[in-house]
């Protein structure tokens, strides 16, 4: 489910339900197969559960679907479920990554047996042994993009600073990951504890404009399953990924390309966009000085920051300028 909550709705014969009712589809990447019991119907039917399950969870049942040329959902609402939604496949999938299930009556649903058998199980990676995948698999994709690797998850090319490019996948809860790539500025402050910061290193550099592999529906592999589930996500993931980042710094290659960068984000997900100083930054880099202040005010009052701090980054936005 997005960050944005939209209100999708679902029907299933009488029955009415919203993301509100539906919340925990946000964790059922860990869960494989979860029960929704606590939810009530409000049909005059009488008790529902919600099952959501995960495609890793459904096997056997895939196998027997596709010797009979029949689509997953068939078999299942042939097993007795009601199937209400489909959760819609990331790039690089070949099928929905799983399904909001329904069963109305007492006791286990029927089928869960057959769901469950073939199911893989758990085994969750050491730390180590994760990044020596990631590191093994960014190795293989990422030297002709001309960037350097700087940690096992993260690569970065400093040969023509002030602009320097990333590459990093990103740990997220549930045992998944995150491919998100940018730009580091080193003209560009940051505020840590109270206090103007900078990241004018390769070591210290940090995403000042950063593009998200869920911007684009990519897989999110998980390290929950053992190393081979990780490393065909993997697979899955840079194919697209990385040729998605090469336009996204070739679009970026000027201040006035990484300022339209900005902009676009902005104009997308409107409030949902972390307040930075990148783009008043930029805004004065183009010319666009009134837009540049406007920024700048909103980002020391968002930070509370004292008039000495102030007094930094307005001195910082100047120098940028070459004013």
């Amino acid at each position: 489910m997005s960050r944005c909550r939209r209100k999708h709705e679902l029907h299933a014969r009488d029955t009415k339900y919203t993301n509100a009712d539906i919340c925990v589809l946000s964790l059922w990447m860990v869960c494989g197969i979860q029960r929704l019991s606590s939810l009530r119907s409000r049909s005059p039917v009488g008790v529902t559960q919600l099952w959501i399950v995960r495609r890793h969870m459904l096997t056997s049942l895939r196998h027997q679907a596709t010797a009979r040329s029949k689509p997953v959902a068939d078999e299942l609402a042939n097993l007795g479920w009601v199937v209400l939604r489909e959760i819609p496949a990331r790039l690089g999938d070949d099928g929905p990554r799983g399904y909001v299930l329904e069963w109305i009556g007492a006791g286990e649903p029927p089928g869960l047996d057959l769901i469950r058998k073939g199911a893989p199980v758990a085994d969750l990676l050491s730390a180590n042994q994760r990044n020596t995948i990631i590191a093994e698999h960014l190795r293989e994709h990422l030297p002709p993009t001309g960037l350097t690797e700087i940690s096992s998850r993260r690569w970065i090319d400093g040969s023509k600073p002030p602009v320097r490019r990333l590459f990093e996948i990103a740990l997220l809860k549930g045992a998944s990951l995150r491919a998100e790539w940018g730009f580091s500025l080193d003209f560009v402050p940051h505020i840590s504890a109270g206090r103007v910061k900078w990241h004018r290193s390769d070591k210290s550099a940090r995403f000042d404009i950063i593009v998200s592999g869920c911007e684009f529906n990519l897989v999110e592999p998980c390290f929950l399953f053992g190393p081979a589930h990780l490393a065909e996500d993997l697979r899955k993931l840079l194919r697209h990924a990385v040729a998605l980042a090469e336009e996204t710094w070739k679009k970026g290659a000027t201040i006035d390309g990484m300022y339209e960068i900005i902009r676009e984000k902005r104009a997308r997900y409107g409030g949902l966009c972390d307040i930075s100083p990148v783009f008043a930054f930029l805004a004065a880099k183009t010319g666009d000085i009134e837009a540049s202040r406007k920024e700048l005010a909103r980002y020391i009052k968002f930070h509370n920051l004292d008039e000495k701090e102030a007094a930094k980054l307005q001195k910082a936005l100047t120098a940028s300028t070459g004013a």
